[in-house]
């Protein structure tokens, strides 16, 4: 009963600070207003930039997000992790990108381990795209794996998935830098092909794994039909099997 009471009264505190600020720019007010953000462990700043997004027209729906104890509790995740990755300017470029996008970036953020590699990724691709962007990052169990992708290989990985959805992320997962160097170079059909094929290809021994990146590196069109070619007449076969492989790439005309 008393936790029930207290988020309760946790939740109260930050409607309520959501109403002082979207009503008032009055010192007092809103010192008063960053006295009860304290109490509810969520910096000023998060918050504010929440009611800046909805901006005066959507005040009704900034207080119902703030006073969800849901939202609350990934806002205070956020602002942890960001404040142990950078301090008060990490915690600032979360409030930042928050006030421009809106609160899906605090989705996006709690899918991730680290905060700032995202950031730092988002910052780096063409601003048309961040809004995208964001939203596959906050979408569930793909959005926990492109960010996941995002803090190992950086931008290109958001670059990857963004030119070639679904399948950008299947290359990144199977072959890293490789994977997005090709998706760089591959329209979307050429990449779905691929990507069908990737776990048999990343499955060969190294050599031949390398010779067959090498092989769709240097000539990708001609690989794509092969592959092609070969499902079509034999349906439900793997192409890239130790033995195939060795033929293919002994004679790769």
């Amino acid at each position: 009963m008393t936790k029930l009471i207290n988020a309760s009264r946790s939740n109260v505190c930050i409607y309520t600070l959501a109403t002082l600020l979207i009503m008032t720019e009055a010192g007092t007010e809103r010192e008063a207003a960053a006295q009860r953000l304290a109490a509810s462990s969520v910096p000023t700043s998060v918050v504010k930039a929440i009611v800046k997004y909805f901006g005066k027209e959507g005040a009704e729906q900034a207080t119902e997000f703030l006073a969800k104890n849901a939202s609350k509790e990934v806002m205070q995740r956020v602002t942890t992790m960001a404040a142990r990755e950078g301090g008060e300017e990490a915690v600032e470029q979360v409030a930042k990108l928050t006030a421009k996008h809106g609160p899906e970036v605090l989705t996006a953020l709690d899918n991730s381990t680290a905060v700032l590699p995202v950031i730092k990724a988002l910052d780096e691709i063409p601003a048309t795209q961040v809004r995208t962007a964001i939203g596959k990052l906050a979408a569930g169990e793909s959005g926990k794996a492109l960010s996941a992708a995002v803090t190992r290989y950086g931008a290109k990985a958001l670059e990857t998935e963004l030119k070639h959805p679904g399948a950008g992320l299947v290359l990144l997962k199977h072959f890293g830098d490789d994977g997005a160097e090709l998706a760089g170079k591959m329209t979307s059909d050429q990449a779905i092909v691929i990507a069908r094929h990737a776990d048999e290809i990343a499955a060969l021994p190294a050599a031949q794994r390398t010779g067959v990146l090498s092989l769709i590196r240097n000539d990708t069109e001609k690989v794509v039909a092969f592959a092609g070619r070969f499902i079509e007449a034999n349906p439900g076969k793997s192409l890239f099997t130790v033995a195939t492989t060795t033929i293919i790439l002994a004679e790769p005309e």
